[in-house]
């Protein structure tokens, strides 16, 4: 009778020490965000700036991602400076890499004619002339794969509400044309673009979101030989 009380309670232990290790631990779920918000959040937000120290360096914060631009200090340097001032986790490596996500981001977008998907960082004006490109788009359907891009700083301005950054993007894109009148209509092409971008952050705004303001053409969407 012992032995089988005894052998009754090993079972009972054991089976307490199966649910323990199936249900005792907390279910490692990650954050409820899309494959979109993490790539924004991680290149293109910068996080909130910092309390200043009391001791604040008497020489301009430099940054030598941005002092090895040759063609980035067009009246952008002092601003950038004053900026890192204002704001001690911001860094032209950092922002250019989320410039460059939020170039790729835009640019799918706007091939794809998803615009929903981009105007929460896009101006509305920028919007509107995107979907009146779209709209003369017809039955024609398009596809953008970008193989090369590289940015740097043009310019930059700060007012007492704003600091906006001109970018210049350099890239070559494979753009896909498709008719879906015409199934078997494909047309490819791969173009060396130079673009001049502008982002804007409203300064006294607690969420340091980037928007972009305008695009333009420095030139020519050339083919590529």
């Amino acid at each position: 009778m012992i032995l089988d009380l005894l052998f009754l309670a090993i079972i009972v232990i054991f089976i307490f020490y199966r649910l323990f290790r199936v249900l005792g631990k907390r279910p490692n779920f990650e954050n409820p965000t899309s494959a979109w918000d993490n790539i924004f959040s991680a290149h293109f937000k910068n996080k909130s700036p910092q309390k200043e120290k009391k001791d604040k360096p008497s020489s301009p914060i430099q940054d030598a991602q941005f002092e090895v631009t040759e063609n980035g200090v067009k009246g952008g340097q002092p601003t950038i400076d004053r900026f890192k001032q204002m704001d001690s986790t911001f860094t032209v490596g950092s922002f250019l890499e989320g410039a460059q996500s939020a170039f790729d981001l835009v640019l799918q977008g706007y091939a794809e004619g998803k615009l929903s998907e981009i105007s929460s960082f896009v101006a509305p004006e920028v919007i509107k002339s995107f979907s009146s490109e779209i709209d003369k788009r017809g039955t024609k359907t398009y596809t953008l794969d970008i193989h090369e891009l590289s940015s740097e700083i043009m310019d930059a301005q700060l007012t007492r509400s704003s600091i906006i950054i001109d970018i210049r993007f350099l890239s070559e894109q494979k753009w896909s044309e498709r008719d879906d009148s015409n199934p078997s209509y494909r047309h490819d092409e791969v173009l060396s673009c130079t673009d001049r971008w502008s982002f804007e952050r409203q300064l006294k705004n607690k969420d340091p979101n980037w928007t972009l303001i305008a695009t333009n053409e420095e030139s020519d969407h050339k083919p590529t030989a």
